[in-house]
């Protein structure tokens, strides 16, 4: 088995990049999941991790996207390209891979400018404007930065936009289940459908015009504005941390091939 050629994917690059007590020395973490890459090419299977908040991220993206582009143009700062749309090209180097979401010119090869996108699960964990960029995010921006020679900065862009109807309504369901009122008529479970309500849903006009189906509860309801619900985290090309990240890559090829036979 011959791990020469093995590509990180930019979404988990951050997990090699974790040192131990050395400076420049590679960490328990990271050896964890070198073991882990190890098995999965061993026995050909891939680990499947299936959230709420991970379906959230895949149903709601072009919702995000959407929303992105709005709080753009409210800035003034319509990209180059005009509107945003989505990339569709796995990109890949010597060391990396990676599919980002979009650029400021709609073209991976003359882009100056990558974006993100993230959908946070609810407004409580929708970020501050003072919080820091999680390293693992830091560096998935980093290797698509490395995927793209032209591009300068990369923006993390969180979005906070309505759940999707069919998760809606299966928190409804559980809201019925839990007071045995599958009808939601009784206080108990109207009052929870409220709170369900403000927790999911940030826009309600659009939520009522997406999904007529589902019944809403709330008589008075407070609409986040568009321009609130974007939190941007900007950084800069960084070749020195590229250069790091390629060192790594060629040191975990090195140890998943001295290593493979001992997981």
């Amino acid at each position: 088995m011959n791990f020469d050629n093995y590509k990180f994917r930019a979404s988990c690059v951050g997990n090699i990049m974790t040192n131990g007590r050395g400076k420049d020395e590679m960490g328990e973490t990271a050896k964890s999941y070198l073991k882990q890459i190890i098995r999965e090419v061993k026995w050909k299977r891939q680990e499947e991790i299936d959230t709420k908040q991970m379906r959230k991220g895949n149903v709601c993206e072009p919702e995000s996207e959407t929303l992105y582009n709005v709080y753009r143009y409210l800035n003034r700062r319509k990209p180059a390209c005009g509107e945003f749309k989505k990339n569709e090209v796995n990109l890949s180097n010597d060391f990396n891979t990676g599919t980002l979401d979009l650029t400021d010119t709609n073209d991976w090869e003359t882009a100056t400018e990558i974006i993100d996108i993230k959908s946070s699960y609810d407004w409580t964990t929708f970020p501050y404007k003072s919080d820091k960029i999680d390293a693992i995010y830091e560096w998935q921006l980093q290797t698509y930065l490395s995927l793209v020679p032209t591009a300068k900065i990369a923006i993390l862009a969180h979005c906070l936009v309505n759940l999707d109807g069919d998760s809606f309504l299966d928190e409804q369901r559980r809201i019925g289940f839990k007071w045995n009122d599958p009808q939601l008529m009784g206080d108990d479970a109207i009052k929870d459908c409220k709170k369900l309500e403000k927790r999911f849903i940030y826009d309600m006009p659009k939520f009522i015009k997406d999904n007529p189906h589902i019944e809403i509860f709330s008589e008075d309801f407070y609409n986040i504005p568009e321009i609130e619900r974007v939190r941007e985290v900007i950084i800069e090309r960084d070749d020195a941390a590229i250069e790091r990240m390629h060192a790594r890559v060629i040191e975990c090829r090195l140890w998943m091939n001295e290593n493979w036979d001992k997981v």
